[in-house]
């Protein structure tokens, strides 16, 4: 006789795992020893994003949603949710998630898909220019200062164009065609 298909499934979430065969019982021939955490029941086929979980209590195979496997990110944050905190019967509903990745830079979701920010993105990039743009003038004003009391060097001397330059040229970042957009910007290199 040949051993009955046994079908194991987790203890802690009872999902399917795997396929075997039922050992022999040494102690009564002709009648089959079935491991904890197994049953007879053969489970359903399932889809690509469903599992077959096993339902003690009514000893059948349940169907539910599984996105495990599915990057998705979350529409309220556009950060990316892992799989370990997405659980069986989760939906990208349920999670308010999707499975678009965000663009990179200021994303939020506004109807069926993601938007940038632009408030965001040009408030960021108005606060770099600044950085950027305080740093040079206060490299450019110590050389001025040092030039100014007799005691910048010939090369603190020669570099006050590029520093004059280098000011100017940051102040006309936002009239590029790409502003505000921080990845589209060329932004003027910084004299040495």
């Amino acid at each position: 006789m040949e051993a009955p298909s046994i079908y194991y499934y987790s203890e802690y979430n009872f999902e399917y795992s795997s396929t075997g065969k039922a050992d022999p019982n040494p102690m009564r021939p002709g009648s089959w020893l079935y491991p904890a955490n197994a049953t007879t029941i053969q489970p359903p086929v399932t889809g690509s994003q469903e599992a077959a979980i096993f339902n003690k209590q009514t000893q059948q195979w349940d169907v539910k949603p599984d996105w495990r496997k599915v990057s998705l990110w979350s529409k309220i944050t556009a950060q990316q949710i892992w799989p370990y905190q997405i659980q069986i019967g989760d939906t990208p509903d349920s999670l308010q998630a999707t499975a678009l990745q965000p663009p990179a830079l200021f994303p939020v979701w506004k109807g069926d898909g993601w938007v940038t920010d632009m408030l965001a993105l040009e408030n960021a990039s108005r606060a770099e220019l600044k950085r950027r743009l305080e740093r040079a003038l206060s490299q450019r004003r110590l050389l001025l200062d040092a030039i100014e009391i007799d005691v910048a060097s010939k090369v603190e001397k020669d570099s006050l164009p590029s520093w004059t330059d280098y000011c100017l040229a940051l102040a006309k970042v936002p009239q590029q065609a790409g502003w505000p957009y921080m990845e589209k910007l060329e932004w003027p290199q910084q004299p040495a």
